[in-house]
């Protein structure tokens, strides 16, 4: 305890509590034994579990990554749900990425984002579930296909053990069928009118990558994240006509 409390000193120590947990997170993963949680004697990994949603909610509040260190593999694959957690095995894993030549850590950069294919993908998929709606109430926004996603620009805000996490900006093209009523002011009855009209609209997020320990370059995805839940579209059929 002694050594504990020598080593203690050299950092600024932050005790965390319950109070920003969110228990109905905890009680999900709980509910369907995903990690800490597993089956048999690993079941009841209640600790563990509120160990990582403290973590991950003051991640959240402060806007900062954490570094977990354990050797518990439960925790690695808990840290893995989120963007926020980035999970060493030892402390001189860490040690090592902190004291790590600038030059090699532009290295690794550089092969990080040389490949985008990855994320790309990802956010494709992620696109699928978001809201579109126009933002002149006259149109309503029917169906939409997504064309593509391109990467504008990434930034490494976090080296971890064989992952990193990011934060992007990127374009989604995609293809809206519009609805609208054109009002019969003066050939009698209202007509509904419709067109499919193509934009391209910006989004950022944050992925959570692991990555190729041979080039370096993403492997994976283990998390992504858009900044919106819906995306405004501007394109006015009227202004064509």
């Amino acid at each position: 305890m002694a050594e504990w409390q020598e080593f203690l000193k050299q950092f600024k120590l932050i005790k965390l509590d319950y109070a920003d947990v969110d228990l109905k997170m905890v009680m999900q993963w709980y509910d369907s034994v995903s990690p800490p949680f597993r089956e048999g004697k690993k079941r009841k990994e209640f600790p563990d579990a509120f160990a990582v949603a403290i973590l991950e909610a003051y991640a959240r509040k402060h806007d900062c990554v954490i570094a977990v260190v354990s050797e518990d593999i439960d925790f690695k694959l808990a840290c893995g749900k989120f963007s926020s957690l980035l999970y060493f095995k030892s402390l001189p894993t860490l040690t090592e990425l902190l004291l790590i030549d600038p030059a090699k850590t532009e290295i690794l950069r550089e092969a990080i984002v040389d490949d985008m294919s990855v994320i790309e993908n990802a956010l494709l998929e992620e696109a699928d579930g978001l809201e579109y709606y126009h933002r002149d109430s006259d149109y309503t926004v029917h169906r939409s296909k997504i064309h593509g996603a391109s990467i504008t620009e990434v930034r490494i805000v976090a080296l971890g053990d064989g992952e990193c996490t990011l934060t992007f900006e990127a374009e989604l093209e995609a293809e809206h069928l519009l609805k609208w009523i054109e009002w019969g002011y003066d050939h009698g009855e209202d007509e509904e009118q419709e067109m499919w009209v193509l934009e391209t609209s910006p989004v950022s997020g944050t992925a959570k990558v692991t990555l190729d320990p041979s080039s370096n370059s993403i492997k994976n995805i283990t998390s992504i994240e858009t900044d919106i839940a819906a995306i405004e579209v501007t394109e006015n059929p009227r202004r064509m006509w």
